[in-house]
């Protein structure tokens, strides 16, 4: 019989994110989990959307279309970096107190938990 293979459902570029910063963060020390935490946090929570705030507004675009994507991906944006945030709180207190290994199950619920606390944010 052959082997059936696990295919990974395909992600969006925000939640792609958020899992390659957890993989980085459950390797990281805890002062480099704060410190890259509160600067991918500032990025996608206040500068994102401000640039496509700036996009929307912007008096060569005007407004098109587009206008509900842009609205669409600030949210996302904001939504993000809360996760980010979240996340990197997370595994800074985590590696602080229990070291740096963590299973595959560890990091998926994590990523779900930092994910679900995220979503109040919004």
């Amino acid at each position: 019989m052959r082997k059936k293979y696990y295919r990974r459902k395909k992600q969006g570029i925000f939640s792609k994110l958020i899992s390659e910063s957890i993989d980085m963060f459950s390797m990281a020390p805890p002062w480099l989990c704060i410190l890259m935490g509160s600067l991918l946090f500032i990025l996608f929570y206040f500068f994102m959307p401000y640039y496509f705030e700036y996009q929307f507004h912007s008096p060569e675009q005007g407004i098109n279309g587009l206008s509900y994507l842009i609205v669409r991906f600030m949210r996302l944006s904001q939504w993000a970096g809360a996760a980010i945030g979240i996340t990197s709180l997370i595994f800074a207190i985590r590696n602080h107190y229990f070291g740096r290994k963590t299973s595959k199950k560890g990091k998926r619920n994590t990523g779900f938990f930092a994910k679900f606390i995220a979503s109040f944010f919004d």
